[in-house]
C-alpha cells in the first residue's frame, strides 16, 4: 500500500513587468501566453519583443526568447508549452 503524503503541482514563475508577478500552477498543457494572461498581463512599459524563459537542463539553465507580439499575431511560439520549473522573464 502507498499513501501520498504531498503531491508537488507542476509549477511556472512569472517574474518582471506583468501586473501579478508569481508563481503559476500550470494546467495540463500551458502556453506561454496563457501564463502571462494569468499573471493579468503586461505592464505598460514591459519589453514584450525580448520575453525570455529560463529553462533549467542537466547542461544548465537554458534561455529561450519570446516574442509576444510575434505570438499574439499566430506565430508558431503563440504554441510554446511551459514545462514545470520555468521563469518566464519580462524585462522592462
Amino acid at each position: 500500500t502507498v499513501i501520498v503524503v504531498e503531491g508537488t503541482v507542476p509549477t511556472a514563475y512569472v517574474v518582471g513587468e506583468v501586473n501579478h508577478p508569481g508563481a503559476v500552477t500550470l494546467q495540463s498543457k500551458m502556453t506561454v501566453l496563457q501564463a502571462l494572461a494569468m499573471a493579468g498581463g503586461l505592464k505598460d512599459f514591459a519589453n514584450s519583443k525580448n520575453i525570455r524563459i529560463l529553462r533549467g537542463s542537466n547542461a544548465g539553465t537554458q534561455t529561450i526568447l519570446f516574442n509576444y507580439k510575434d505570438a499574439i499575431r499566430g506565430s508558431q511560439a503563440a504554441s510554446m508549452f511551459l514545462q514545470p520549473g520555468d521563469t518566464v522573464v519580462v524585462p522592462d
